[in-house]
């Protein structure tokens, strides 16, 4: 790797460092800057525009959150099992910061904001991705089904979580969960 993008990569990690505690709405060109300790002119000569570095600052930290995701995997998960390990990592205080960001930018990406639409549908491809990896489908069990379905309850349950409704997410784990040992037949 060549001197330029070694320094552009560290321009993104202390950038992330910024946004990951401030958010990236009130990110300007010149908090970005400071944030790298550098000047706002200095990063346009490492970054082609702001949407850029929202690009990479953003990616790198969708990067880091499945980091934090797999640290404490050691095996593919059950339906069940993956909601259990879901709801303990919303609480994990190290994970809050990267869902309130994933938050906010789903927010953004809803208003069509680029480069926040382009990103989200990334983030969301990636943690596709991480979600086959992880979850193990039963072989009676429709498995792209089901993994679709733990998406979107990862991210109503993120909302909730942030929303601060977390008994509603407990309620909410706890009946996919009955439904899930309803359907497969399983007795409470």
């Amino acid at each position: 790797m060549d001197k330029f993008e070694l320094k552009r990569q560290a321009y993104t990690a202390k950038i992330a460092e910024y946004v990951l505690h401030h958010g990236i709405s009130g990110a300007s060109l010149r908090k970005m800057a400071d944030a790298a300790a550098t000047s706002d002119r200095m990063l346009m000569h490492y970054f082609k525009d702001k949407s850029d570095i929202e690009t990479r600052v953003l990616t790198a930290i969708s990067e880091e959150l499945m980091d934090l995701l797999n640290e404490n995997l050691t095996l593919r998960l059950g339906f069940r099992e993956f909601l259990l390990f879901i709801r303990e990592a919303i609480k994990d205080q190290r994970i809050k910061p990267y869902l309130n960001l994933w938050f906010e930018v789903t927010h953004l990406a809803t208003g069509n904001k680029e480069p926040y639409v382009t990103v989200m549908q990334e983030i969301g491809k990636s943690f596709e991705q991480w979600i086959d990896r992880v979850y193990a489908p039963t072989p009676d069990e429709n498995g792209p089904q089901l993994a679709a379905l733990l998406f979107v309850i990862t991210e109503g349950l993120v909302v909730l979580d942030r929303i601060e409704m977390q008994d509603r997410m407990v309620r909410a784990i706890d009946g996919m969960i009955g439904l899930y040992d309803q359907a497969k037949g399983i007795r409470g």
